[in-house]
Formats: C-alpha cells, sequence, structure tokens
C-alpha cells in the first residue's frame, strides 16, 4: 500500500516532505503526476494538510483544503482538494515569471521554506544583479539589527551564496485614536527587518499585537522576486499626528499589477533613499 492509496481526510498531523508524487497522499498523487510534463524537473515536493481558516495575508481568502506544491525548474503546481461532496479536486500551475511575492506559511513552516529557497535559487541565476565594492555588506550586521525571535525566520529564506545589499529596520509604533469617548490604540507599524540581497527581496514582520506591551503570538516572513519589482517611491504618512515613513514597492507580472509598503525608522533613511537611488 503506497501514500496515493491511502484514503486521506485531509486532517493529517503534519507537513511533510515527498520525493516522488507517488508519496503525496490521497489524489494529490494523481493531480501532480498528471500536471508534470515528460522532462520536467522536480527540485521540491511537499503536502499540507487542511489548516482551518478562511483568510490570508495580502486579503487572500479561500475554502480550507489539503494541498500538495511542487517546485520545478520553471514553475509551481499546487494541487487542491477541499475534502467535501461538492468540490472536485483540481491542480494549478504558477509560471516563475508570473511570481512576484512570496509569502511563508506558519504551519510545517521549515518545509514551505525550503521550497521558497528553491524556487529562490532557481530566480536568482536571472536577477542579472552585480555587486560593487560600496554594495558589500555582512549578515553579522543584519543579524545585530534584527529580532531574535525574527532572526530564524529570515535565515530560513536566505539562498547559497545570497549577500546583503541594504536594510530597512522598522520600530513598532502605537498612537490612540478616540472611539466611543475612549482613547483606543492602534498599531501604526510594527518591529521587522527589510533586506535588499543581490537575489532578492526578503521581509520579516512581527503579527501585530492586540495592545502595546503585549506578547505577539506571529511573525510573517515574505520575499519578492527581483525581476517583479516595477518602480519603488518614498512616502511619508501623517496618522493621527504621528509620521510614517515608508518604502512603497510597486510590483507586477504583465497586467497585474500591486503595492507593498515597507515602513522603516528614522536610522534608514539613507539606506533607503540609496535603495531608491540605485535600484540595488
Amino acid at each position: 500500500m503506497t501514500s496515493s492509496d491511502w484514503q486521506s481526510t485531509g486532517r493529517e498531523l503534519w507537513v511533510f516532505r515527498a520525493e516522488r508524487p507517488e508519496d503525496l497522499l490521497g489524489v494529490h498523487a494523481n493531480l501532480i503526476a498528471a500536471a508534470l510534463t515528460p522532462c520536467e524537473q522536480l527540485r521540491y515536493l511537499l503536502y499540507a494538510p487542511i489548516w482551518d481558516g478562511d483568510t490570508a495575508p495580502f486579503g487572500i481568502y479561500g475554502q480550507p483544503a489539503s494541498h500538495a506544491v511542487a517546485v520545478t525548474t520553471q514553475r509551481f503546481i499546487i494541487s487542491e482538494d477541499c475534502h467535501t461532496e461538492c468540490s472536485v479536486p483540481s491542480v494549478h500551475t504558477i509560471p516563475f515569471c508570473q511570481t512576484a511575492l512570496l509569502y511563508n506559511a506558519a504551519t510545517g513552516r521549515h518545509h514551505f521554506a525550503a521550497a521558497v529557497r528553491a524556487y529562490r535559487a532557481l530566480a536568482a541565476r536571472h536577477s542579472g544583479r552585480h555587486l560593487s565594492r560600496e554594495d558589500q555588506m555582512q549578515w553579522s550586521e543584519v543579524w545585530r539589527h534584527t529580532a531574535r525571535h525574527q532572526t530564524g525566520g529570515l535565515q530560513s529564506l536566505i539562498i547559497d551564496g545570497e549577500r546583503p545589499l541594504a536594510m530597512l529596520r522598522a520600530v513598532e509604533l502605537w498612537t490612540t485614536e478616540k472611539q466611543w469617548r475612549k482613547n483606543v490604540p492602534v498599531c501604526l507599524t510594527t518591529a521587522g527587518m527589510f533586506v535588499a540581497t543581490d537575489s532578492g527581496f526578503l521581509s520579516v514582520t512581527d503579527e501585530p499585537a492586540p495592545r502595546p506591551h503585549m506578547l505577539r503570538f506571529g511573525v510573517n516572513v515574505s520575499c519578492i522576486a527581483p525581476d517583479a519589482v516595477q518602480s519603488m517611491t518614498l512616502r511619508e504618512q501623517h496618522v493621527h499626528a504621528s509620521s510614517v515613513r515608508f518604502l512603497r514597492v510597486h510590483m507586477g507580472r504583465a497586467a497585474v499589477a500591486t503595492h507593498v509598503d515597507i515602513p522603516f525608522d528614522d536610522q534608514s533613511v539613507a539606506a533607503a533613499e540609496r535603495l531608491l537611488r540605485h535600484r540595488l
């Protein structure tokens, strides 16, 4: 009996890596195998059970489902099974040339991080970035300014030989607004680090806490494909008598465009201006 013969409910307890499509559970084995072309090479393959949630960062939403994710030399292949009577399992492909931003999952993080690294290593071959002596930094400098609980998430996405070029640091910033005659705390920015490297862009941020000085229960890690960045602009926004500086990164593939805002503190102003000037 192989893994593909297993009548999966999608409620397995962990994310795991598979060496071959037939090692996946349930319908995912046949879906991934059928989507692969004869000469297509697998670089990473994983299975993820159902996560009970219908929303994700960046406004993404969907029905809870189990998934398999394959990274090949040219694209992602993602199979989906909602495990309900009214749904039909499906498979989708995303060519690397249509990938702009990847978000690292919380469940089974090390497996998703490995899949992201496999993609980033392939994408870095086409980034065309060249380091000058002025641009060179050491990772030790990045870690010196990164919160200890964020370091592991950022390190998990770094590929072999990758070198940092610039970094922007954000600190946690709160203000208050009046709601129902009460001053309610509002989080303007969370602590984080944005790093430009010779292989792309990496970002790590805390999940906002419910109140100031409370524990944070999550760290978000993401990366941006270097060739997806169309432009960058520096902006400043005044909110509730507070000023927030941020770098707006405009991204796009074909007719699809979006942006992300990267806040930074006063000590990162020079690095942000240099990043904009040289488009590292």
